[in-house]
């Protein structure tokens, strides 16, 4: 039998039966070429073999793809004025705008600082594609709410949006913001007495925001929460509860001698829970050079009148490094009749240059060093 010939009975073309008449011995593999019984018995089999093996895959489930946990990250100071807010912002922004471009629920815990909902809210604009953030509900009315309540209660509402800015694959609506207190009742005098309550409940707000997290990550959201400056009474109980939802803590600091050393000296009191990684759940506002972390060691060295930093046991993250964001600042703090644009433009401006740390995204994004 020749070559054409035992094509034509395996029905394959003679060109790509050439490998296998090449496996199987032949030295010339024209198509008149004459075949032994021994090498037509290893080519038949060897086709036989792969036309198995290719059915067999051809018929077997395909691989899940198994898509990444939405990442649960937190921003907390031991100070006010050092930029926890401002990266709340950027982390919600980076989060929502890099792949794989998580649709996001920015939490506002901050019972005494800035209310997020007036940065991003119902009525801004879209503009340049710039997508707007919703506002629904408040977080003392999930608080409030008890795990064992009839159904159809603000938590169930609030997973409803958040399910539907999940499946919805429009980038202009991809944000939610959670503000601490309904709107307009920011200055009553419930939401007085709620800022009380929430400082003396430790356990039931621990216990019921966790429940709260635990529902929004269900729901295929990213969470950005921003909670109160200092560790103590609601703020530390409010960091507890996104630990227990299996999130990531963040301290904020910026470059002032008196912060730093409070950061540090926390660090260091903590060290048997922290780890020898703990420097890497720091942000440091205000680095002359965010690109190099040798400048953030510099302030660590002035900051504990050290001459040389600290050398850790093992090699070791540091902080996430940002630059000098005077104009995100200056946005912020500016009148809340003015437009959102500027804020937008800063925080773009940002989040685009270089001005975070080389591993900053990917870190804000909730991913290991």
């Amino acid at each position: 039998m020749k070559v054409y010939e035992l094509a034509r009975q395996l029905k394959m073309p003679s060109t790509a039966l050439v490998p296998y008449l090449v496996s199987a011995g032949v030295k010339k593999t024209h198509h008149l070429t004459p075949l032994t019984a021994d090498q037509i018995a290893k080519v038949r089999a060897a086709v036989v073999r792969d036309r198995s093996r290719l059915a067999t895959a051809s018929t077997a489930p395909a691989a899940l793809s198994v898509k990444p946990a939405p990442p649960l990250l937190a921003f907390g100071s031991l100070k006010g004025g050092v930029g926890k807010t401002t990266t709340s912002l950027c982390a919600a922004e980076l989060l929502r705008t890099v792949a794989p471009r998580w649709p996001v629920v920015v939490v506002d815990a901050d019972v005494a600082g800035t209310e997020l909902d007036w940065v991003w809210n119902e009525s801004s604009h879209s503009t340049r594609g710039r997508a707007t953030y919703q506002v629904s509900g408040s977080l003392v009315e999930l608080l409030e709410e008890r795990p064992d309540s009839h159904r159809d209660g603000p938590l169930d509402a609030l997973k409803s949006i958040a399910t539907d800015l999940a499946n919805d694959k429009d980038p202009e609506r991809r944000g939610l913001v959670v503000p601490t207190f309904a709107q307009g009742t920011e200055g009553t005098i419930e939401a007085l007495e709620w800022k009380r309550v929430l400082e003396t409940s430790s356990a039931y707000v621990r216990r019921n925001l966790a429940r709260v997290l635990r529902a929004l990550r269900e729901c295929q959201v990213a969470i950005v929460v921003d909670l109160p400056a200092f560790d103590v009474g609601f703020a530390h109980f409010a960091r507890q509860a996104v630990e227990d939802a299996k999130g990531t803590f963040y301290w904020v600091t910026d470059c002032d001698i008196r912060t730093l050393r409070a950061t540090i000296s926390y660090l260091g009191v903590h060290a048997a829970t922290l780890g020898d990684d703990r420097w890497q759940h720091v942000v440091v506002n205000g680095v002359d050079d965010a690109r190099e972390p040798s400048s953030f060691w510099r302030m660590v060295s002035r900051a504990t009148n050290l001459r040389i930093p600290p050398t850790p046991s093992k090699p070791q993250a540091g902080p996430v490094l940002v630059a000098r964001a005077d104009s995100i600042r200056n946005a912020t703090n500016a009148d809340r009749d003015n437009e959102d644009t500027e804020l937008f433009n800063a925080i773009e401006a940002l989040i685009k240059g270089a001005s975070l740390s080389r591993d900053a995204p990917r870190r804000l994004r909730g991913e290991e060093p």
